[in-house]
């Protein structure tokens, strides 16, 4: 199945607030419930606006962007307000009743909070503007103490998971991460990258041109894996740590990321093989520029300083592939 995928509002546009940001949570839920579907076999294309858009544009960007996917079905992420508790799903009148009380019913079973359920609305612009079956999740309330309590006490891939079932049928979930494709296949290998922030929070494994990273949160460890010898190092306050090969476990915060839960100011990442014909590109974010120079492995030709970021600044979003040199 071909599905869109958004978080709702931007940071221009700004959603509910209280306990917690809605648009800091619905983006983090978004990445997650995407690499689950993609994961699961779907084809995901994400409809999101851009941060810099404002009310009307963000929405009709959401509407444009997913209409323009052809995907056959339409689902954006936001979280409520008003003084409520508990999941509901919203959907156009007469369209996706019964996906919605679904995914509502599962949503709420993991969070163990009420199932307000399906409701219709004919008022809100994602659901009439797309040209899809389509619906609106509300995970939970954002000024609800309760609610908060319910959500920090899962993760958000148990989350995405639910979603998940609810809009395409059950089944185990997936690992966070997509398998590397066979090194016998002949082609250059994709990296993938998973971050953890420093606020703790544990991010999707994304591949280039996506960031990992988000939201402005310094990166306090990194993963970062493909197949073939990939070789990570760190810089934090306590300098360079020591470098590993295909650190792919981002939870082993031993020999599973490099990173020692400081924010992370320099990044080193090069190949140890299988020839000199490739390199690794990779590119940080810090303090909001994502314009940052390019580095390649670890060259100090051409202006390259040998590693990504200033050794003074947080990083906040690694991007990497392998290209032809």
């Amino acid at each position: 199945m071909i599905i869109s995928v958004n978080g709702g509002h931007t940071p221009t546009s700004a959603g509910a607030s209280g306990y917690l940001d809605e648009v800091r949570e619905d983006r983090i839920i978004k990445d997650c419930l995407i690499a689950e579907l993609r994961a699961r076999g779907h084809e995901v294309s994400d409809s999101t606006a851009d941060d810099w858009m404002g009310y009307p544009q963000e929405l009709n960007t959401q509407c444009q962007r997913a209409n323009a996917s052809d995907a056959e079905l339409g689902v954006s992420i936001h979280l409520n307000a008003g003084g409520g508790t508990g999941v509901e799903v919203l959907h156009y009148p007469g369209t996706c009743e019964g996906l919605s009380a679904d995914v509502s019913a599962r949503l709420a079973a993991v969070l163990g909070l009420p199932d307000r359920g399906a409701k219709a609305r004919s008022d809100l612009g994602w659901l009439n503007g797309t040209n899809m079956p389509a619906v609106l999740v509300e995970v939970c309330f954002v000024d609800s103490s309760a609610d908060k309590e319910a959500y920090d006490a899962v993760s958000y891939q148990a989350i995405a998971c639910a979603i998940a079932d609810g809009l395409v049928g059950g089944g185990q979930a997936a690992p966070i991460a997509p398998p590397a494709p066979p090194a016998s296949s002949g082609e250059v290998p994709a990296i993938y990258l998973q971050a953890k922030l420093a606020d703790g929070t544990v991010l999707p494994a994304t591949t280039w041109p996506d960031y990992a990273g988000w939201g402005g949160v310094p990166i306090a460890y990194l993963a970062a894996w493909c197949e073939w010898p990939l070789e990570v190092q760190a810089y934090t306050a306590n300098g360079w740590l020591n470098s590993l090969t295909n650190p792919d476990d981002i939870e082993n915060l031993g020999s599973g990321c490099v990173g020692d839960g400081t924010p992370m100011m320099g990044l080193k990442m090069y190949l140890t093989s299988p020839d000199s014909r490739h390199v690794v590109a990779y590119q940080v974010t810090i303090d909001g520029n994502c314009g940052y120079p390019e580095q390649r492995d670890h060259e100090t030709s051409d202006g390259q300083d040998g590693y990504a970021g200033d050794l003074v600044t947080a990083i906040t979003e690694v991007k990497a592939r392998i290209e032809a040199y």
